[in-house]
């Protein structure tokens, strides 16, 4: 398979170190859940950063390199597209989560995950969804464009929409301040209002929602 089509673009991906301090943050939305599904897992470090607390958790990818890079760490993953997955498996999660996945997907394949994912979570389930942002201007201009397997991008508040319509109720949502800009850049903006983030030059490069299936 050629790379490209693989996906393994470490520099661009950013350190194993790095990606972990930045998903660290999410961590206590699945504090209390007892099986945990990481769709587009890829290196695993959210899979390692679950078993560090304790939570059982299992990935899947489409990148059979990533996968072997999981079973290497003592992660649990498989090799799976996320769709065929969801359809076959009878087991349900109590939390889901689905970092840099929207964006390969077009509308039709989004929806599909969206309503795939609320039939596969327990009642009362989180879901965590984190993708690129379209109002940040080196996304629009440069990053999005450095991935091939790329399709589109999915702004916020259509994301929300897609997730409400799907029976999904938003518990929090917004800009990943861990990704808006480095350095002194970052540190100045993080101590001003958020209001002043939002725009397109001092936006997250992405966005994120916590969203869950209400009990019933």
């Amino acid at each position: 398979m050629p790379e490209w089509q693989h996906g393994i673009y470490d520099p661009l991906r950013g350190s194993e170190t790095e990606i972990k301090k930045r998903l660290k943050k999410y961590l206590p939305y699945f504090d209390g859940c007892r099986r945990v599904l990481d769709i587009g897992c890829g290196r695993g470090e959210f899979l390692e950063l679950l078993k560090e607390r304790d939570v059982q958790a299992i990935g899947i990818d489409t990148d059979s390199e990533m996968v072997k890079r999981c079973l290497q760490k003592g992660v649990a993953a498989f090799h799976e597209d996320a769709h065929s997955f969801l359809r076959k498996t009878g087991e349900s999660f109590d939390g889901i989560f689905c970092s840099q996945v929207m964006e390969h997907l077009d509308p039709d394949e989004a929806i599909d995950l969206l309503e795939l994912c609320e039939k596969r979570l327990n009642p009362g389930g989180i879901f965590v969804v984190i993708t690129p942002n379209p109002r940040n201007i080196r996304v629009i201009t440069e990053l999005f464009w450095c991935d091939l397997t790329h399709k589109r991008l999915y702004p916020l508040r259509l994301l929300i929409q897609m997730l409400k319509e799907r029976g999904f109720e938003i518990a929090a949502s917004g800009d990943d301040i861990d990704t808006l800009g480095k350095g002194i850049i970052r540190r100045i903006f993080r101590a001003i209002d958020g209001r002043i983030t939002k725009g397109i030059f001092f936006s997250g490069e992405d966005i994120f929602i916590v969203a869950f299936k209400p009990a019933r």
